[in-house]
């Protein structure tokens, strides 16, 4: 996470980590190790787990220090846009 000098370091609530075990563990893993099964995916608590996993991007993209954005291009515009929206879906 210390790339630079001033770079920040990630530290994850217990939330944060609760909802990204969950991201991983119980939806990202099961698409990606598809097999053939009855499966359903409960949405009553993804909301937080967006939100969590939202703030994490969030932190790493912008707050972290550690990408290097060229001042040219709408590359972190896009990012603060693209999270925003997400944030007024919520």
């Amino acid at each position: 996470m210390h790339q630079f000098t001033h770079s920040q370091t990630l530290t994850l609530t217990f939330d944060q980590k609760q909802s990204l075990q969950k991201l991983r563990k119980d939806i990202r893993n099961n698409f990606e190790h598809f097999t053939p099964k009855g499966w359903s995916i409960e949405v009553s608590g993804m909301p937080k787990i967006v939100s969590d996993a939202v703030d994490v991007i969030e932190f790493l993209a912008l707050s972290s220090g550690n990408p290097l954005w060229d001042t040219d291009s709408r590359q972190e515009q896009r990012i603060r846009d693209a999270i925003g929206e997400i944030r007024s879906y919520l």
